[in-house]
Parts: C-alpha cells; structure tokens; sequence
C-alpha cells in the first residue's frame, strides 16, 4: 500500500479504491452532460465492467438500441472486436450496464436481448 507523505511530516494511508472512485466520477460527469444519470447498482454489481460500458456509450454511442416491454431501453455497444456492452435505461436513467463476456457475435447479443421480450428500434 502506497503512502503519502504531508508537508508536516505526518503520514497518511491511499486509499486504494480512490483511483476507481475519481474514475467514477468522470465517467459519471461525462454521461451526466449526456443526459444519462449513472447507477451506483452497476457499479457495485459489475464494477469495472459498467465503467467500460459507460465509457464505451460515452465515445462511440450505441450499435443497437431496443425496448423491452416494460418500457426501457437496451443500448448495445461494441467495445473491442468481439466484446459488448449493455446498458438498460429507463427514462434518463441508467438501470445497469455489463458487459456480456461470453457473447463474442453481435448475433448472440441479439439473441440475449431478444429473449427478454425487448424489440428493436434503432439498428445502425
């Protein structure tokens, strides 16, 4: 563990999560501009994946986009050659965002979403 040393001589401990804390928040800020009001679920749940995902829709914006029944929205986005990012919105908010590790074809991904009952309306 890194210490920090003050200009009085006292020593205090890093914490470790600060860097994924300011990362976070500049990701969250970023998204926030975008009209997309970030989950603290998806961070929690997915971790870094959700930031990757965050990221991704921040830079690139989605592939894909489809309703579910219920009304919200699933944003596909390609992060690398075969990996994708999901992100459910409901309204401006963001309901989760994860990266689907074991779907390297965008067909799969469809196929996943499609079996939540969610249609599409916008394939780029």
């Amino acid at each position: 563990m890194a210490t920090l040393v003050a200009s009085a001589g006292l020593s205090t401990q890093r914490n470790p999560n600060s860097t994924i804390k300011i990362l976070f928040m500049v990701v969250f800020g970023m998204l926030a501009t975008l009209g997309i009001i970030c989950c603290e679920h998806a961070t929690k749940k997915h971790g870094e994946d959700a930031v990757l995902v965050r990221q991704c829709m921040d830079q690139k914006g989605p592939i894909e986009i489809y309703q579910k029944p219920d009304g919200r929205l699933v944003n596909v986005c390609q992060i690398g050659d075969k990996q994708f990012g999901i992100m459910i919105t409901e309204g401006k908010y963001e309901v989760t965002s994860y990266i689907k590790e074991k779907m390297t074809r965008l067909s799969q991904v469809r196929k996943y979403i499609e079996s939540m009952g969610a249609k599409p309306i916008k394939i780029y």
